[in-house]
């Protein structure tokens, strides 16, 4: 009987945060990076109408999917395959919606999704920063969304007074699996298993967890 809104205030920050840093950036927006923020907002919006009205599970995966094929590209996905752009792409995306319902799945425990995601966040972000040697947008919300889960935890933590729902876990799952792959797009010179391997690192919990709950 615990409220589960705390993904509208997870939401909400992402946007005054996005906000600000459109302004305070000196690097252009990257026309992926729009598609992601429209991805967020459409990962949010299904997962608060399934808070509030409950969405069938078929038409909740149609809706990752969109929110999947809006974030994966060439730059954008895993490179398993030199001449096979389109298997690699589909990888992608059954990473994306994947990652989608495992930060799901770990909302139903006090701390777990906040704590994993906030230490997921700051790794991406502060990852990406190293490879590109500058605050730009990805890094910095990546960060921000880092500083909002721990916000989170402070409700969140044993015995819970809210839980993020499905408004917060999708969009926070997205966000996550976006920012893997844009790692990913950045290390386009590493080899594949150094790829491989630190995405294992960093989503090892949620993974795990969604394999032993399959």
């Amino acid at each position: 009987a615990k409220p589960t809104t705390g993904g509208v205030a997870i939401f909400l920050t992402l946007i005054i945060g996005g906000i600000i840093f459109l302004f305070l950036t000196t690097t252009p927006i990257s026309t992926w990076t729009y598609r992601l923020i429209f991805a967020t907002f459409i990962a949010f919006a299904m997962g608060y109408y399934d808070d509030t009205s409950s969405v069938r599970p078929f038409y909740k995966l149609i809706f990752q999917l969109v929110c999947a094929m809006l974030v994966v590209d060439e730059t954008h996905a895993f490179t398993f395959f030199e001449d096979l752009t389109f298997l690699n792409q589909i990888i992608s995306i059954i990473w994306v919606v994947g990652l989608m319902n495992a930060l799901n799945m770990l909302d139903n425990m006090d701390a777990v999704s906040g704590g994993v995601g906030g230490i997921i966040s700051f790794g991406l972000g502060i990852l990406s920063f190293l490879v590109i040697g500058e605050w730009t947008f990805i890094p910095l919300m990546l960060i921000t969304l880092g500083c909002t889960m721990f916000g989170f935890l402070l409700l969140n933590w044993h015995p819970s007074k809210v839980y993020m729902g499905d408004s917060g876990s999708m969009a926070l799952g997205l966000v996550l699996a976006a920012g893997s792959l844009h790692v990913v797009g950045l290390q386009s010179q590493a080899p594949t298993y150094i790829k491989v391997i630190s995405l294992v690192l960093f989503f090892a919990i949620p993974l795990l967890d969604t394999t032993l709950v399959t």
